[in-house]
Parts: structure tokens; sequence; C-alpha cells
């Protein structure tokens, strides 16, 4: 940003402070951005020089300068402030093997978080004009914001109101609080003299002054051209300045007006270059003799408007001057200059510079600019750059019409489906479908295009349709693309309706594909699912697939970058097979290689990334499983298909912690989200979650019904393996208290025919609680604690610390109501100190609970271990009233943060879930510290 016209920094100290305040915070490595908006010309780039100087001395610091022409290149506008600060250029085509569009531009994303991450010292970005941004910097500047926290990264950007999408983005994520906002006003009256007054060196009147200051209604850059004008002697009565702003045009242009024809022309054709361009481009673009071109760029630059920079370039004194000149053209000249630059420049093999002017001079039914287009989005393609690709190739097409090539809709279909326009796409598709082909395997791609548009569209049934004609078109042509849409289509039956609608078609692709290695990972698919149906003889194969990824994880990226990749397959397996070390070795080593690959944000990672956390959450690793699904509904927005599942064991996972109001919010936000629909999985999950924290209520009647909603789904699935959704214990153990005893005896006969078959054994462990408690309310005590010592000895050397703390617990309330409290202590009070290993808060507090009602208390570390300090009683005290946390923050001075941990802890030490139940109970908490 350097050479441009300094403006000055009048009335501009509220943005100052917040510029401080930003720089501050990214010192400390808790990054910020803050988004400047203003009007042209009222010193959006002079603030940004300025924040530069004040940062020289303690952050590297990268600039970028947004162009008009350069809208339409990829990573043109924020690559240029990467670039200056050493990062790996995000354009780089960084394509995995299997890896989609939308999995490119995934990594590329991670690659700059990732690298920024690794920074010794601190770093600003300044990015101005951000409204002339191309789209695919726009959405990396988003992603990058809202992961600034833990970064030494401050950000700042200035913007124009108008073009809506930069302003609209800044307000979504000051929304957001991801970013700060503020906008730039015109200076007062009485500043404005102040600017005019130190800018003029000549003697002016007050008059002058004042006809100055009303002229350009407080914009500084009006006001820097005005006193430029009262400097040569104008004494600004002209009509062409009686215009007052927002209309800057007459007093900007004014400064053509005394050029010579052939330099106004000249300036006209590097108009449509942009902020910079090369003279001898813009000269033959304007078609100057050339015994004229050297008189005619020398009198440009003598006329101020102009100046030279690097690389022999030569740019606009203000990026106003450029735009009201482009502006002024008038759309027949403008458009005769654009096909003029593209032509100029396809001669210099310049092929993305001369797509712009293709795209802009509208060359209808020109074969070159046509060409030309499609080369450069297909480039863009390859490249990841979606929404570049997109922007040119549709572009190509409009400019063909009717005569567009199949290569063309075909990129275009794939650029639409990774940007998320899926409408578009299924438009592209259903073209290509109905379009002349020369080969079976032509229209199975554009089937499969189509497919694969309506699947993301979330119309899957009908792009199960689709897929069964690309099998039929591919199968003698193409055999591996019809291996793939077989799968894919057995992929989203699965997905869909569960494992007894998947098998038939993935069975179908196994015999399809016997040999190599789409056989290997289709046979591994095939075990998983199978698995899930209670048949585990597939699992040798699954596993075989597996191992032969982990031996060589980079050289098998497909298999866990896509949905349905042996890796996955065989890491869920063994999971569910109380395979725990291969389960864990797997996941690790697939994420971690794919993290080294640059693939870590693909859509097989992000969903072993899921699988993961919920493996985490049952080996009782909650905080790590918090980690995961946190990262991954932090990247909703580069994968929202995941949002409902990963919000769904999210919730799992908080309820576990103790935060019980934020687990039942998640479940929420999943079931709101658009995919919940789609799959039974999801719905599943959560009729479980809601089931058991009606269960640990005591409100057992509706924890039953929850418990018949998800074995209904389980049996509609056909779901034979009772560790994919281990939700039968705690329905055996609600339908029993709520008096439903047919339905906990139906679930207990469903766990025994599934364990004939099956090696795990906590459907073993589910079965044995279960029994006991039938006994139980048979009356035979005896017979109810075998079975509870024999599922507690079953547990030994397992690996599921919840579910053994769960044993524990219902073993210990089952020695209680059978009157031995004294027995039963021991029982609870190891289940309270394993689960405060885990930070299994919510478990902790029921066992508490149980403990105290067995005449028992447990001491810890020798402190009042049920007893609230001062504080807590006070956040007690504040919490039954009713008062919301920020509300008790305000009245404590403290954090609304430092509530909420109380607020947890009292309700492990009081053995209660929420502040509902807190207030609903209206709990007389025990004494404080040294209170008898």
């Amino acid at each position: 940003m350097a050479g441009r016209a300094d403006i000055g920094l009048y009335e501009r100290e509220a943005q100052l402070r917040l510029a401080a305040d930003t720089l501050s915070s990214a010192a400390n490595h808790r990054g910020r951005a803050l988004f400047i908006v203003g009007g042209p010309g009222l010193g959006k780039t002079s603030l940004l020089e300025h924040i530069c100087r004040i940062a020289q001395e303690d952050f590297i610091i990268g600039s970028a300068t947004g162009d008009l022409m350069e809208t339409s290149v990829a990573f043109s506008f924020i690559g240029q402030a990467l670039d200056a600060l050493g990062c790996p250029d995000p354009h780089i085509d960084a394509r995995a093997p299997g890896a989609s569009v939308s999995d490119v531009r995934s990594t590329q994303f991670h690659r700059v978080s990732r690298w920024l991450r690794t920074l010794s010292k601190p770093a600003v970005i300044t990015l101005d004009d951000l409204h002339w941004a191309d789209s695919e910097s726009a959405a990396l500047l988003s992603y990058l914001c809202r992961r600034l926290e833990r970064l030494p990264v401050a950000i700042f950007a200035t913007l124009r109101p108008w073009p809506p999408a930069a302003h609209d983005l800044a307000r979504r994520l000051a929304a957001t609080r991801h970013a700060a906002l503020t906008e730039l006003a015109p200076l007062s009256a009485a500043a404005a003299a102040r600017l005019v007054t130190d800018r003029i060196h000549a003697e002016a009147g007050e008059p002058v002054i004042r006809r100055a200051v009303s002229l350009c209604g407080g914009n500084p850059l009006l006001l820097e051209q005005v006193s430029a004008l009262v400097d040569r002697g104008d004494d600004l009565s002209s009509p062409k300045l009686s215009r007052e702003l927002p209309n800057p045009q007459p007093v900007l242009l004014s400064r053509f007006a005394a050029l010579p024809t052939e330099v106004i022309r000249c300036a006209q054709a590097a108009s449509v270059f942009g902020t910079r361009f090369r003279p001898g481009l813009a000269a033959s673009v304007a078609q100057v003799p050339e015994k004229d071109i050297e008189r005619t760029l020398e009198t440009l630059s003598r006329s101020g408007l102009v100046r030279e920079v690097a690389d022999h370039m030569v740019e606009f004194v203000h990026p106003l001057f450029s735009q009201l000149l482009y502006e002024d053209l008038g759309s027949s000249l403008r458009e005769q200059l654009h096909r003029r630059a593209c032509l100029v420049l396809l001669e210099r093999g310049l092929d993305r510079e001369a797509a712009r002017h293709a795209m802009r001079g509208h060359l209808v039914g020109d074969p070159t600019a046509i060409a030309v287009l499609e080369r450069v989005g297909l480039d863009a393609l390859r490249q990841g750059a979606a929404a570049q690709a997109a922007e040119h190739l549709r572009a190509a097409v409009e400019l063909a019409g009717q005569r567009a090539t199949r290569t063309s809709l075909t990129g275009l279909s794939e650029a639409l489906l990774a940007a998320g326009q899926y409408r578009e796409a299924i438009e592209c598709g259903e073209r290509l479908v109905t379009m002349p082909a020369e080969s079976p395997g032509e229209q199975a791609e554009a089937l499969a295009i189509l497919a694969r548009g309506l699947a993301q569209s979330g119309r899957l049934a009908e792009a199960c349709d689709y897929l069964e004609k690309t099998v039929a078109a591919a199968k003698d042509t193409d055999l591996a693309l019809a291996i793939e849409a077989q799968t894919e289509h057995g992929y989203y039956r699965w997905w869909m309706s569960g494992p007894t609608a998947a098998l038939p078609y993935l069975a179908k692709a196994r015999d399809m594909a016997r040999t190599g290695a789409a056989g290997s990972r289709v046979a591994a698919v095939w075990g998983f699912v199978a698995l899930q149906a209670g048949d585990p003889s597939g699992f040798g194969d699954t596993a075989v697939a597996g191992r032969a990824v982990l031996t060589a994880p980079r050289s098998h990226l497909a298999d866990f970058t896509t949905t349905w990749g042996a890796l996955a397959s065989f890491a869920v397996s063994a999971g569910v097979l109380e395979h725990f070390g291969d389960a864990e070795r797997a996941y690790t080593t697939g994420l971690e290689a794919a993290e080294q690959a640059g693939a870590g944000l693909t859509a097989g990672a992000l969903g072993l990334s899921v699988s993961y956390a919920e493996l985490l959450m049952r080996l009782g690793k909650l905080t790590e499983a918090l980690d995961v699904t946190t990262r991954v509904l932090g990247l909703s927005d580069v994968m929202p298909a995941l949002t409902a599942t990963a919000s769904v064991i999210h919730a799992g996972i908080l309820l576990y912690l103790g935060r019980m109001e934020e687990a039942v919010q998640w479940l929420e936000r999943a079931e709101a989200t658009a995919g919940f629909r789609l799959s039974w999985i999801p719905a599943l999950r959560l009729s479980c979650i809601r089931g058991e924290i009606a269960l640990r209520a005591g409100d057992w009647t509706t924890a039953s019904a929850h418990y018949v909603e998800a074995e209904e789904l389980t049996a509609q699935a056909g779901i034979e393996e009772p560790c994919f959704s281990p939700w039968a214990r705690h329905a055996i153990v609600s339908h029993l208290r709520s008096g439903r005893t047919g339905d906990a005896e139906r679930v207990l006969g469903w766990l025994g025919r599934c364990s004939v078959s099956l090696p795990c054994r906590w459907p073993r462990i589910a079965a044995l609680t279960g029994l006991a408690g039938l006994a139980e309310l048979a009356g035979d005590t005896e017979a109810a604690e075998a079975a509870f010592k024999e599922a507690l000895s079953m547990h030994a050397g397992l690996g599921l610390p919840l579910e053994r703390i769960e044993t524990l617990l219902e073993y210990g309330m089952f020695l209680r109501r059978a009157g031995s409290q004294a027995r039963a202590r021991p029982l609870l009070a190891e289940a309270i100190a394993a689960a405060e290993s885990h930070g299994a808060s919510w478990l902790a507090a029921l066992a508490h609970r149980e403990l105290a009602a067995s005449g028992g208390r447990r001491r810890r570390r020798g402190a009042a271990d049920n007893r609230l300090t001062p504080q807590q009683r006070r956040v007690f005290d504040l919490a039954v009233q009713g008062l919301s946390n920020d509300a008790i923050a305000s009245r404590l001075r403290v954090s609304a943060g430092t509530v909420k941990t109380h607020l947890e802890h009292i309700y492990a030490k009081l053995g209660v879930h929420s502040r509902r139940e807190l207030m609903l109970r209206r709990i007389d908490p025990p004494p404080g510290p040294g209170v008898a």
C-alpha cells in the first residue's frame, strides 16, 4: 500500500482505539478482525497505512488491495497478503486421489490456518477494498475470522457498503462476534475546513474554503482533490463542481478534461484493466499509433493521475479514478475495449487475464473466447477454486449457447456441486443427460453427475434412481465408474434406511469388484454394513482392507478421504466389536495421515473424526471427544452435511460432562438442521440421549417412550449389533421402572439373540443388568445380585469405563433398595471416584446422590466434599431466584464463564443436573466450610 496519497486521519480516534485493541489482543495470541466500512474517499486506506506504521516493529505485515478486474481470479486478493507473509500459496493443487473439489477447497483453507498457527511472530493482515475480493478470498477470510481466537493474527479489512457481498460478510461475522465492525462517517465541517487549510499552500479566502467544505460533503479524498485545484488558483465556482456528495464523479473526472484526446483514450483503455495496468497493453487496446505511444504515455504520467510502480506497471493514484473512468465509458465502448483486451492478451499467451475480459466483453459465439474460458475454468477446477471455476465455465456455456460442449457442462456441474449450488448443478446435469452422447461411457458420466447433485441437495431417492441408471450405462464400458456408482447407491440406501436396505446393493458391488483395490474397499464397506446387521463374517475382509491402508496410509488417501473408505469401515467396525486398540490406531493413523497430506477437511476425514469422537466418548475420554466434535462443528460452513450427527454426539459428550443445558440446546440444533430427516442415524442417537436424560431425571414413562422410538428405528434399519447404538441397557431399566415389563423382556430377548453370533461383551453385560432388574422385580434378590456380580466381572479388561460406572451405580442402587446400604456405599464411592477421574460430572452427581441416600459421605482430599464454598453459596442463592448467568456475573462482578463453572460444581455437589431442577426442588444446600 506504500505510495498511496496520505489523506490524513481527522476524526478517526474511535477507529484507532479499536485498531490498537485488535493489535494488542493479537500480540497475546488472541487474534481479532476489524472491518472498516465507508463510502469512497473517506480515508479507509489511510487508516490501514497508519495501522501498518504502528505495527511494523512488533508484527510481520501482509497487505492486499482489491481490484475490480481481478474478482474472477481465485485467491488473487487475499493471496497478496499471504504471499507477503511467506504463507504457501493456497491456490496450489492439493487434490488427493479420490478427493472432490470441495475437499480440495477445504484442504486449502486448512493449510493456511495451520501455517498461521506456526508463526513465531504476530502477524497483521490488511485487506483494502474488500468489496473487490474474489469469492475464494472472501470464503477463506470468513473461515480464518471464525478461527482467529488462538492465532497471533490481526486482520484489518476496509470495504464499501456496495457491492453488498463483502458488507454482508462483515455484518455476519460481527453478529456472531467473530469480528468487530466500524463505520466511517464524513468529516464534520470544522474538520473538513482544517484539512483544506492544512493542504493548500496558496492564500485562499474564507469563502473559497467554505465552498470547498460545502462541495465535498466531508469526504477527505474530494477535499484533497479540491485543495489541489485551489492551489492551482481555481476558486471552485465552475458549474462542473457544483454538485455535492455522494457523487464524486464531476470533481474527479474534471482532472482528465484538459488531457489530449489520445491520452484520454489510453486512460479509458487502462481503466478496463483495473487499478494497475501495463502501459503497452493499454496503448495497444486504445489503438494508439506506434509513433505516438511514448508521447501519449508520458503525457498520462505527467498528469498526476497515474504513477509507476514495481515490475514496469503503472497504477491510478486512487482506485476511484479508475472506477469512475470505467463507469463513464458507456456500455458499447466498454464492451469494445474488453474485446480488444481479450484478443491482445491471448496474443501474448495470457489466458487467465484474457478470460476476465472475455466474460466482461460478452463475446457471444466467439470460439476463441469460449475456448479460453473453458481452459481457465477447468484449470481453476483442478486447483479446487470451485467458485472461480463455476464463474468461468458458466460464462463459457452462456457464450456458447446451444453449442456448449460436454466438457464445459461437465466441469460446470462439478464446480457447482463443490460450491453448494445444487439447484443449478441439477439443471446442468439434466442438460448433460439429454445431450446426445457419443458413447455409453459419456452417458454414464452424465447420469452420475446428476445423481450426485440430487444426493447433495437431499433428494436421495431420486439420486439412487440415477445411480442405478449409471451402473446400467457403465457396466460394459467403464467398470470402475459402475462399481463406484453401485457402492454409492448402497451407501445412500444405508444412510436413508439402514443395513437391510443397503446390503443387496453392496453385495452386488462386491460381486462386480472381486479383485483390485476397488474390490478390497467395497468388501470392507460390505463387511461394515453386514456387521451392523448382526453378521460379523465380513469383518475379516474389512480388517484386511483397513490394515492394508494402515501400513501405508499416504498411499491410500482415497480409502479415508471418501465417505465409504476401507479405513473408516475398519475403524468403526473394530470399535463396535470392542477391538479398541485397533480402532484407536486406525482413527489416529488415518487422521494424522490426512492432516499431513493436507486432506484433513475432506468429507471422509471429517466423517472419520465424528466416529472417532463417539469412540472416545465410549472410552471415557470425554475432553478429547469434545475437542474433536467442537472442531468438526466449527467447520459446518465447510462440511455442513455432518452437522446433524456431529451435533447429537456433541450433545452426548456435554451431557456426561454435566453440562445439561448446553446438551439440550445442541439436541435442539441437531433436530432443526436440514439433514436431520434424511437419515435414521441422528434420529436414533437423539432418541437415546433424550431417553437417558428422562431416565436420570426420574421421568421413567417419558424415558420408556424414547427408548421404544429407538427400538423401532433400530428394527426398521435392520440393526442386529447392539454396540452400534448401545441403548438397550437404559431401555430395560426405563421399561422396568415405568412398569412396562413386557417391553423390558422384549429388549432382553433381542439382546440374547444378537449375542449368539457376536463376540463383544457389552450386550451380555447389558443383558445381565436387565436380568438383575427382572429378578429384583420378582423378589429374587439372590439372583439379582448374582447377575450384577457377573456383569461387573465381565468389565475386567474391557475398556468401557463409563459403562462400568453405570454397572457400579445400578448395583449400588439395588443394594440400597434391598436394605444393604453399608454394602452399597463402597460401590457408589468407587463409581464417584471413577466418574470424577474421567470428568463424567453427570454420572458423578448421580452417584453422589445415591451415596447420600445410602447414608454415606465421601470426603475428597481433606476438603469438605459436598459443601459449598462461600462464592458457590452466593451463586446458588442467585440461581434459585431465576437470574441468568450474565445477571449473576454482573451482581458478583465475575465473568459469565466463572458463574458457569461454579454452577457445574454446585450441580455435582447437590446431585442435580440443571438450573431448572435446582429451582424446582429448591434444595437446601449443604453448609459452607466451617458450618457444623
